[in-house]
């Protein structure tokens, strides 16, 4: 985040445990980067690791379904998505 960062103030701990976490489940398809001076960006590479974005694409492709049955499909699998458990399936065990 800095150039050199500050030793052991809890900001410091925080980002670096979140980058650790990023790292070790998501490789590069989230991180942490620099902007300037104290900012920070969370960068999500692929948006299919956020459930958010998965419902989002999944109701919009039941919109565009013109079929009744195949739209409730989507549909229920965007309830899927919100109704579980945060990260659920994003993290390897």
């Amino acid at each position: 985040m800095w150039e050199r960062e500050p030793l052991g103030t809890p900001l410091n701990r925080v980002i670096t445990a979140l980058r650790n976490f990023f790292e070790e489940n998501f490789d590069e398809r989230v991180r942490l980067s620099k902007l300037r001076r104290q900012l920070i960006r969370l960068h999500i590479a692929d948006p299919d690791v956020v459930d958010y974005q998965r419902f989002r694409g999944q109701v919009v492709a039941a919109s565009a379904e013109e079929e009744d049955q195949a739209a409730a499909d989507l549909l229920e699998a965007a309830i899927r998505e919100i109704k579980g458990t945060q990260l659920e399936g994003s993290i390897p065990h």
